[in-house]
């Protein structure tokens, strides 16, 4: 008998062939039972069936077959990372963690590490997570990473509500101290934080503190209270170094007194010599050796009986007072040999010196002075005296630069000449007119010659103010009227004996005659160009004006001297 297949029945059958009380007892003569169950079934498959495991078409008229619905429930479960456990691990040999996707779960078997022999230690019951997709298998150094372990045994675990309840946490000092090795007559002491030596305390000592009073120790000791007692004789203390002091204070062991020396006293401040008395009775603030400071006083340097020495700032003078009275210090001086004896000062006398020293890189050396001289003995009580500032150029010693006399006067000079005398009138030095000193630009004196009259100096010459001199002219030359000045006058001098051809002109351009158009200038003449000649005397309030002195017509190897005299108007 030959089986047919479903199409062929269902083409060959009337309608409703199929749908009897038993389709395969009914369907078709010569088609066995099982032949048509089996075609029925891969028809059925065949148009209804879906295998995509994503179920992609989303269809009602279609069925996922078993693969399809296990591989589409299994990606949901990896999707979403969910714990799935893999199985056990035994840890005895310290293996690596296995090859695994996020959320694979494994429970540990036996004890041991995961990852490898410097891996994660863990216990019976313990759980290994993997928290990352595709993770290799590989040590704790490579793939730990990828892991958490969670412990899953607590029991007899030490926890931290143990700490500090049922035992001892860790403390430094005890550490230190089970460290130390113990011997007869020695105590632990700490000598920092954490950390502690042994100290020796012999029976003596122990003498001592088994007493239990004060009063008790002070016997034994032989010592007197802190309060204060009596006692016989000198008190003889060590003499006591710069940081440990003889006698010093409480709560600060390297401040108080010592001695560096014979017949000395040192202070010392947190270590350190900060005052010192020395067997000459001199005294010492900020140093403990005096500094000599060669001067132009003596032959010799000074060591000061006073001496403060500090790196800024050493000395201040505050007052205060409610009164218009501030700090005052005193200089005063007395002719007699002996501390507290008076004997009449005289005329000349220097009663109080400041003086300034800076180093040569050896040793100080003065540079100025201010120093306060009497000009005359004590009359009632005040000392007529001088105020003398002194400078040095360097080369010499200090001299006076600036004095102010007793009357209040201003002067200059070792001389004490007045440059400002007490009515506050000024008086320039006089000089004579074979005597003037070297012209300096700017520099003003006085004439002795003619009463009164002032002389500056262009840096060639002394003249009277507001006078400027021309070079002399055997060629043609110039000369700057400056902004808001007039002539007032023109001066001029033949040095030589000729004449210059034409006379002289001179002009605000080159060649013209706008000023002077032409002014004689005969052998050895000397003169003043009249005033109807001067065409032009002011030309600008705000800008110099060149004037060009020119012969009309020749110098004829003549030299002449042109002093302009100027007036400011603007």
């Amino acid at each position: 008998m030959v089986d047919k297949t479903l199409d062929d029945l269902v083409s060959g059958a009337p309608a409703g062939a199929l749908s009897g009380s038993d389709p395969f007892e009914t369907a078709q003569s010569g088609v066995s039972k099982g032949g048509v169950m089996s075609q029925v079934a891969t028809y059925i498959l065949g148009a209804l069936g879906d295998t995509d495991g994503t179920l992609a078409a989303n269809s009602d008229s279609k069925f996922a077959t078993q693969k399809a619905v296990k591989t589409y429930t299994g990606q949901i479960v990896a999707a979403q990372d969910a714990m799935v456990y893999k199985g056990v691990i035994d840890c005895s040999a310290n293996p690596n963690y296995p090859a695994a996707d996020a959320g694979w779960t494994y429970r540990i078997s036996v004890a041991g590490k995961i990852g490898g022999a410097s891996g994660v230690v863990v216990q019976v019951g313990d759980i290994a997570i993997c928290l990352t997709d595709s993770t290799a298998s590989g040590n704790q150094a490579t793939v730990g990473a990828n892991w958490n372990v969670i412990q899953a045994n607590i029991d007899g675990a030490l926890v931290s509500t143990d700490i500090g309840v049922t035992v001892q946490g860790y403390d430094a000092d005890l550490a230190a101290i089970a460290a130390l090795t113990s011997a007869a007559d020695k105590v632990p002491y700490a000598t920092g934080a954490g950390a502690w030596a042994l100290a020796t305390v012999t029976s003596a000592a122990r003498t001592v503190l088994d007493d239990t009073t004060t009063a008790a120790m002070l016997t034994t000791l032989g010592a007197l209270p802190a309060g204060g007692g009596s006692m016989s004789g000198a008190i003889t203390i060590p003499a006591g170094a710069v940081g440990t002091p003889s006698l010093n204070f409480t709560g600060s062991l390297t401040t108080g007194i010592w001695s560096s020396a014979a017949d000395t006293i040192d202070f010392s401040i947190a270590g350190g010599v900060a005052f010192r008395l020395d067997s000459s009775k001199r005294a010492l603030l900020g140093s403990t050796a005096y500094t000599a400071i060669a001067t132009r006083f003596t032959t010799s340097a000074i060591t000061p009986v006073v001496q403060i020495a500090t790196v800024q700032n050493p000395l201040l003078l505050a007052g205060f007072t409610n009164s218009a009275v501030g700090p005052i210090m005193y200089f005063a001086k007395s002719r007699n040999a002996t501390i507290g004896s008076h004997t009449t000062i005289n005329s000349g006398d220097t009663f109080g010196v400041l003086t300034f020293a800076a180093s040569d890189g050896t040793q100080f050396c003065e540079g100025a002075r201010i120093s306060v001289v009497s000009s005359g003995v004590p009359v009632g009580n005040y000392t007529p005296s001088y105020i003398d500032f002194l400078t040095s150029p360097g080369t010499t010693a200090p001299a006076i630069g600036v004095s102010v006399k007793d009357d209040g006067a201003l002067a200059m000079g070792t001389g004490r000449d007045n440059i400002f005398n007490a009515n506050r009138h000024q008086t320039p030095r006089q000089y004579a007119a074979g005597s003037l000193p070297t012209a300096v630009s700017g520099e003003q004196i006085a004439s002795s010659d003619i009463v009164g009259a002032d002389l500056v100096s262009d840096g060639t010459s002394w003249l009277s103010p507001g006078v400027k001199r021309a070079t002399a002219a055997n060629a043609n030359t110039t000369i700057s009227v400056p902004p808001g000045w007039a002539i007032d006058q023109i001066f001029y001098a033949n040095t030589t004996a000729g004449t210059v051809t034409g006379g002289v002109k001179i002009g605000t351009t080159s060649g013209a005659t706008d000023v002077v158009a032409a002014q004689a200038v005969g052998a050895n003449a000397i003169g003043v160009i009249a005033d109807a000649n001067v065409l032009l005397k002011l030309f600008s309030r705000t800008v110099a004006q060149t004037l060009f002195i020119q012969p009309v017509t020749s110098w004829n190897s003549q030299t002449v001297e042109f002093s302009f005299s100027l007036e400011k108007v603007f």
